[in-house]
């Protein structure tokens, strides 16, 4: 096994920020990001450490289902986990032991490289999930949260393109919640999602086996959701490692 461990901040991107330059250090949950902490079995990787305090890292034992590193195909050359092609389980990477009440506001730096009709980019379990749903073109994909399939959609603004970027915004509550790409203007509504537990990313569909293709080069997640200032500084953060929008 090889761990990737890099000085925070040395990534391949020039004035890439250090993983402790993200903003609200003392409300983040859980911090994944490809270029530190990563474990490799081969050129797979068998675990993912969190960079927060809570220590909440993702691993996979079985070689089968591991998803693969990738050096450098990232957004400004970045690091990436690749979850495409891998099969079996409910999650390629995943934590059993997390749990956390809502609120909870996810950051996620995601690439679709193809489509996989229904597919999820990252679960803590039904209330907290994030699938890719087709929205009748080959050419786009509209991700979906969902407590219950379709409780909200990202639409309209938040239409997205396959192999294209984006920072996904995934803010979830008891009352409200809303999503959106790129800094678009948010999807909302006023479903009840109830709190998470279990994070899992790279998950099958309805137990089918089969997974989404896409990569992910940063996941990120706080404990109340962010707005205003907040919300500038965090976009700042991905901008100035990503270039996303």
């Amino acid at each position: 096994m090889a761990l990737i461990q890099k000085p925070f901040g040395f990534g391949l991107a020039g004035g890439r920020p250090a993983v402790t330059d993200a903003p609200d250090q003392s409300e983040i949950l859980l911090h994944y990001r490809a270029d530190t902490g990563i474990t490799l079995n081969g050129s797979d990787v068998s675990a993912w450490a969190d960079q927060s305090t809570g220590g909440f890292d993702l691993t996979q034992g079985t070689a089968g289902r591991q998803p693969a590193f990738n050096a450098s195909s990232g957004p400004n050359g970045t690091e990436v986990v690749d979850f495409a092609g891998v099969t079996g389980g409910d999650g390629d990477l995943q934590n059993t032991a997390w749990s956390h009440a809502n609120p909870v506001h996810y950051f996620l730096v995601f690439k679709i490289n193809a489509w996989v009709d229904s597919t999820m980019l990252f679960t803590g379990t039904a209330s907290h999930s994030v699938y890719m749903q087709g929205p009748g073109s080959p050419s786009n994909t509209v991700l979906t949260m969902t407590a219950t399939p379709g409780a909200l959609i990202l639409d309209d603004v938040n239409y997205m393109n396959v192999g294209t970027w984006y920072l996904g915004s995934f803010y979830y509550s008891d009352s409200y919640n809303s999503g959106s790409l790129n800094n678009a203007t948010p999807d909302s509504n006023s479903s009840d999602f109830g709190p998470a537990a279990k994070l899992a990313m790279g998950c099958n569909t309805a137990g089918t086996g089969v997974k989404g293709n896409f990569d992910i080069a940063e996941f990120l997640a706080y404990d109340e959701q962010k707005t205003g200032g907040d919300l500038t500084a965090i976009n700042k953060y991905f901008n100035d490692q990503y270039d996303l929008f």
